[in-house]
């Protein structure tokens, strides 16, 4: 079993950093495709707790494949609460 390090210091999907969250260390973590009420998507390491406001998406895996996944959904970045205003 590898131990436990900190993951690299991107931000989150509440725009923290995650440095000091713990993931297993190794090239196959698993991730999750998370998105919020304003249909904006990241990724969070699975089994950590999400933050406030934002949910599960339905898709796993790798770091990249779950940025290949947001990449392929998300294809636009304006928030919800704009779009609706437009």
């Amino acid at each position: 079993m590898s131990n436990p390090v900190a993951v690299r210091g991107h931000p989150g999907p509440d725009g923290r950093c995650l440095v000091g969250a713990r993931v297993p260390e190794t090239n196959e973590a698993t991730y999750i495709a998370v998105v919020n009420g304003e249909e904006q998507y990241s990724v969070w390491p699975a089994g950590l707790a999400l933050p406030a406001g934002w949910l599960a998406a339905g898709f796993a895996g790798t770091e990249e494949a779950c940025l290949d996944h947001v990449a392929g959904t998300w294809r636009d970045i304006t928030p919800r609460s704009v779009r609706r205003s437009a």
